[in-house]
C-alpha cells in the first residue's frame, strides 16, 4: 500500500508526495532534501519519513521545533491514514493512496468496508482545492461555493420601496441558493463512512456556509458532559471550557433549540469564559445535533469583534445543516458498528434480496417502445430506484430517482419513496401532480431523519406523440431528436422530495416522433470521477448513445456501464449507485 504525504503551511496546502514500500525520505528546509518545506519554522534537516508496514515512520532529526502529535512532542511516531503532526508552523498529514477498480462484484457490505472507505469528497474538491486559512478563519480556494461571498446579506427591513422590494427578491434568491446548497452538503456528507473524517468535513462545510472564526462539534451522552470531538482552528484546545460555554451547550441540548448570542461581552454565560474574553468573541451561534429524537450534541461557532452578526435565518440554516450532519454522523457510527459485527453481513444480504424484490428485475415489454435498464448499487443495498408502469394502452410512466446517503437508511427511504410513487402514479394524474402528492406523503412521515430523494417522472403517450415530465431536483433526462441529432435536457430546479412539504411541482411537455431516444439516469453515471477528479459527464453519455444508434438500446446501456468501469479504474474517489433507463420510440 502506498501513502500520500500532504504538506500544509499555515493551514494552506503546500504540496503532496507519495511514498511506496521501502521509501525513506528526508524533509527539511534545505534544497538538497527529498522533500523541501520552505518555512523558517522548519529546520534545515527536520525529520525522516519512511514507509513501514503499517504506516509512515516519522523520526525527528534533532530539529529546533521538534515534532508534535496532538500537542505532545514526539521523537518518533508512526502515522496512519488521517494522522497528522506539526513541524513548527507546518503540518504533514498522511492518507492512503491505494487504488481500486470501480464496478467490482459486491460480496457484502462488511467486505466492501474492509478496504479503504475514507473516500474523497466528490462534491467539494480535495484538500488541495480548498483549505482552512487560519489567519482569516475561512476556507479558501476555487471550490468555496459562490454562496459564501454573499453571507453578509441580511433580509431588508423598514418601509416598502422599489429598492426594498428588489432587496427582498434578491434575498429570496439567496435563501433558495442556501436550500440548494443544503442538498449538495447532504450529498457530500453522505460520502464519508469514517466518523473522524466526517467530523472534520462537517466543520469544513460550516466555514463555507457561515461567517465563522472558531467552531467546535461537542458531543454528549448524557446532556451534561461534553467532549470537543473536533475544533477549528485545529490548534485550539480540546478542553471544552477553553473552546465554548458549557452553559450554552447544556441549554441548547436540553431545549433542543438553537441559540444566537448577539454580543458575548454582554452575555452572562459567555463573558466569564476566559477564551471568549481573550479572543474578543462577540457574536456566537449554536444548534443541536438531533437524530431519531436523540440529541447527540451541538455545533457551536463564534466570531470576534462583530456583535449581532447572526440572524434568525442563519440559525435556521445552521439547524438544518446540523440535522443533515447528524444523520451522516449517525450513519458513520452505525457503519463502524457494522465493521465490528460479522453477523450484520448476512442481515445486509437479506436486505439486498428484499430490495431486489422491491425493484423490477425483468424486461419491460411495451408495444411501441424499446426499453432497457441497468442498476448497480455500490454496497449491498443502495438508494437508487426506477420503474416502468403501463398506465393504459399507449401510455407509459417512467420513474427514476436517487436517495441521499448510502446503505440501510437510504435503502429504507428508497423503499418508502418508490412505494408511494407507485401508489400515486395514475392515468388521471400529471407527473407534477404525482411528485406533489408523493412529497406531501413523505413530508408527513419523514420527520425523524433528514433524508431526501431526487426523482423524475415521465409519461409517454404514443397516441398523442407527447412526453410529459416533472423533476424533483433530479439529473436532467436526455431526449435525442432523431432528425437532427440535437439533445434536449429535460430538467428543472425544483427541490428534492422530503425537503419542503408544500411544493407544487410543474409538469412540462414536449413532442416525440419515431426514433426519439430518451435516457434517464442517476448521478452515479455522469458524476463518476477518474483519478484526476474529472467527471464522466453528460457529453460522454450523449456520445455513447450516438455511437450505438444503429443497435438496440441494450447495447448503449452496456456501453454506459463499461464507460463507468473504464473511467473509474484507478480512481480513489467514491463511486455512487447507478441506475439507467434507455427508451426509444418505435
Amino acid at each position: 500500500m502506498a501513502f500520500r504525504i500532504h504538506i500544509l503551511i499555515d493551514g494552506k496546502p503546500a504540496g503532496t508526495h507519495e511514498l511506496r514500500k521501502g521509501d525513506k525520505l528526508v524533509l527539511g528546509r534545505e534544497s538538497t532534501n527529498d522533500i523541501v518545506v520552505l518555512d523558517r519554522s522548519v529546520s534545515r534537516r527536520h525529520c525522516t519519513l519512511e514507509h513501514v508496514d503499517n504506516g509512515i515512520d516519522v523520526t525527528d532529526l534533532d530539529s529546533a521545533n521538534g515534532i508534535y502529535y496532538e500537542g505532545e512532542p514526539k521523537k518518533r511516531i508512526v502515522l496512519r491514514d488521517g494522522d497528522q503532526v506539526s513541524l513548527g508552523m507546518a503540518r504533514i498529514r498522511v492518507s492512503n493512496s491505494s487504488t481500486h477498480t470501480g464496478m467490482i462484484p459486491i460480496e457484502g457490505l462488511s467486505d466492501a468496508l474492509s478496504s479503504d472507505s475514507s473516500g474523497s469528497f466528490t462534491g467539494g474538491g480535495s484538500d488541495e482545492d480548498s483549505a482552512f486559512d487560519s489567519s482569516s478563519g475561512f476556507l479558501t480556494g476555487p471550490n468555496v461555493p459562490y454562496l459564501f461571498r454573499d453571507l453578509d446579506r441580511r433580509p431588508p427591513t423598514g418601509s416598502v420601496s422599489e429598492s426594498s422590494i428588489s432587496e427582498r427578491s434578491e434575498y429570496r434568491e439567496f435563501e433558495k441558493e442556501r436550500l440548494l446548497l443544503l442538498v449538495e452538503l447532504g450529498k457530500s456528507l453522505g460520502q464519508s463512512l469514517d466518523v473522524e473524517v466526517l467530523l472534520n468535513r462537517i466543520l469544513d462545510h460550516l466555514f463555507q456556509i457561515l461567517p465563522v472564526r472558531r467552531a467546535v462539534i461537542a458531543l454528549t451522552d448524557d446532556g451534561t458532559n461534553f467532549s470537543a470531538r473536533v475544533t477549528r482552528p485545529a490548534g485550539d484546545s480540546e478542553n471544552m471550557s477553553e473552546v465554548a460555554s458549557q452553559g450554552v451547550l447544556k441549554q441548547v441540548v436540553a431545549s433542543r433549540e438553537g441559540r444566537i448570542i448577539e454580543d458575548a461581552s454582554l452575555d452572562q454565560m459567555l463573558r466569564s469564559n476566559m477564551s471568549v474574553v481573550v479572543s474578543n468573541i462577540r457574536a456566537a451561534v449554536c444548534a443541536p445535533i438531533i437524530v431519531n429524537d436523540r440529541c447527540l450534541g451541538a455545533i457551536y461557532a463564534d466570531f470576534p469583534g462583530r456583535p449581532r452578526l447572526y440572524t434568525q435565518n442563519d440559525l435556521d440554516f445552521l439547524t438544518a445543516f446540523a440535522s443533515i450532519a447528524g444523520v451522516s454522523l449517525e450513519n458513520a457510527r452505525m457503519t463502524e458498528q457494522i465493521r465490528k459485527n460479522d453477523r450484520v453481513k448476512r442481515d445486509l444480504e437479506i436486505a439486498a434480496e428484499i430490495q431486489q424484490g422491491i425493484l423490477p428485475n425483468e424486461a419491460f415489454e411495451i408495444p411501441g417502445l424499446e426499453i432497457d435498464w441497468a442498476y448497480k448499487p455500490t454496497l449491498n443495498v443502495g438508494g437508487d430506484f426506477y420503474d416502468v408502469i403501463e398506465l393504459a394502452p399507449g401510455r407509459v410512466a417512467l420513474i427514476i430517482g436517487d436517495v441521499s446517503g448510502k446503505s440501510v437508511p437510504a435503502a429504507l427511504f428508497m423503499s418508502r419513496t418508490i412505494s408511494i410513487l407507485r401508489a400515486t402514479v395514475s392515468d388521471e394524474r400529471t407527473p407534477g401532480e404525482v411528485l406533489t402528492r408523493t412529497n406531501q406523503l413523505l413530508g408527513s412521515i419523514a420527520t425523524e431523519r433528514v433524508i431526501f430523494a431526487t426523482a423524475m417522472v415521465c409519461v409517454i403517450d404514443l397516441t398523442t406523440r407527447t412526453l410529459c415530465w416533472s423533476s424533483a431536483g433530479h439529473n436532467p433526462g436526455l431526449l435525442r431528436d432523431p432528425d437532427n441529432g440535437d439533445v434536449r435536457q429535460l430538467g428543472s430546479h425544483d427541490v428534492p422530495l422530503g425537503v419542503i412539504e408544500d411544493v407544487d411541482y410543474a409538469t412540462n411537455e414536449v413532442g416525440i416522433v419515431p426514433g426519439s431516444y430518451l435516457t434517464l439516469y442517476t448521478d452515479g453515471l455522469v458524476e463518476c470521477r477518474n483519478s484526476a477528479g474529472e467527471e464522466l459527464g453528460i457529453e460522454r453519455v450523449n456520445g455513447i448513445v450516438s455511437e450505438n444508434l444503429g443497435e438496440g438500446v441494450g447495447v448503449a446501456t452496456k456501453a454506459m456501464i463499461r464507460a463507468i468501469e473504464d473511467h473509474h479504474r484507478g480512481s480513489t474517489y467514491l463511486q455512487d449507485d447507478v441506475a439507467i433507463l434507455n427508451v426509444r420510440v418505435l
